[in-house]
């Protein structure tokens, strides 16, 4: 029985170290995605404000948001007052950016 026990604490803390490890070496979070309406778009500042619903992951509430936007993501197709879906990714200055969005069915 301690023999288990011993394993299980040796691959606990192992799989720490690693979670430990891959943030140290900056490696990417998962990317989250998001639903929400579309307010504005500033092209020039590739900004975009969504009134968003829960993301849960991220554990953040229903509310209103300027995003920046990854600079491989097409704003001329988007239209303020229409529904989206969105995919954030942290950027490498701990901020989330837009990294896709497309229209919401």
């Amino acid at each position: 029985m301690k023999i288990m026990q011993r394993w299980l604490v040796a691959g606990l803390l192992g799989g720490v170290m690693a979670v430990a490890g891959a943030a140290a070496a900056g490696q990417a979070e998962p990317p989250v995605t998001g639903e929400g309406r579309l307010n504005s778009v500033d092209a020039g500042k590739r900004t975009v404000n969504i009134n968003h619903g829960p993301i849960a992951e991220l554990k953040w509430p229903a509310m209103t948001m300027d995003f920046p936007v990854a600079a491989n993501v097409d704003l001329k197709s988007l239209q303020p007052g229409k529904n989206v879906r969105f995919t954030l990714q942290k950027d490498p200055k701990v901020m989330y950016q837009i990294t896709g969005i497309t229209p919401a069915p």
